[in-house]
């Protein structure tokens, strides 16, 4: 077992309150969802845990992020890049006083498609635990199937990243912009590195994050 896996296990242990709820939209400047890439291929869990797909968990947290942040319309896009890095979903079967909490941890970098550049030095990196309820004190592998877990996760994930950016205002701090590409252009975009956050391409030339695609 990694050690990452067992920093999940303490936290899935520990509870906490998340409020997954759609609150009155933060003061996020000038921001605007651009590429919303969440990729799931190296998460992993521990032993006993119900199990996710990479499919299923890329899907959760794509359509959250989706609903949070399509509301925002700043006119300057900044494009999200999650790495799932590990999970627990709460089994049913154990003991009440010992019931593990569901959880969910989640690297993320941000991008500023204006200047071609990730905004994260280093990924933020989230631990998110189920919202506390009358299901979640008695233990959710009880109450709930391993997609609601799932779900639970996926919208807390995503208001915790909502505070997080609304903490660096200076990201933000632009004028409503209009799109300066031609309407109905297309772009090809490498969705690894936006997630991971690679930032250069051959021979260490930087490489803006959206380009017009090739002919």
């Amino acid at each position: 077992m990694t050690a990452g896996c067992a920093a999940l296990i303490c936290a899935a242990l520990a509870g906490c309150a998340n409020n997954a709820e759609l609150r009155e939209a933060r003061p996020l400047g000038a921001f605007e969802l651009g590429f919303n890439v969440v990729i799931a291929d190296n998460a992993q869990t521990v032993p006993g845990s119900r199990t996710a797909s990479e499919e299923e968990l890329e899907a959760a947290i794509t359509a959250e992020i989706e609903r949070r942040f399509l509301r925002y319309d700043g006119g300057r896009l900044y494009h999200l890049g999650i790495n799932v890095d590990g999970y627990v979903l709460a089994p049913p079967g154990i003991p009440i006083l010992l019931s593990p909490k569901s959880a969910l941890i989640v690297s993320v970098n941000v991008w500023d498609d204006t200047l071609g550049e990730k905004l994260t030095e280093n990924a933020k990196q989230f631990t998110v635990l189920e919202s506390f309820s009358t299901d979640a004190v008695v233990g959710s592998g009880f109450t709930m199937t391993a997609e609601e877990q799932l779900l639970n996760l996926a919208q807390n994930a995503s208001a915790q990243i909502e505070t997080w950016l609304s903490q660096n205002p200076d990201w933000f701090d632009y004028p409503i912009v209009t799109n300066p590409f031609e309407e109905g252009m297309t772009f090809e975009v490498d969705v690894t590195e936006i997630a991971r956050g690679t930032e250069t391409g051959e021979e260490g030339v930087p490489r803006p994050i959206r380009r017009p695609a090739s002919s």
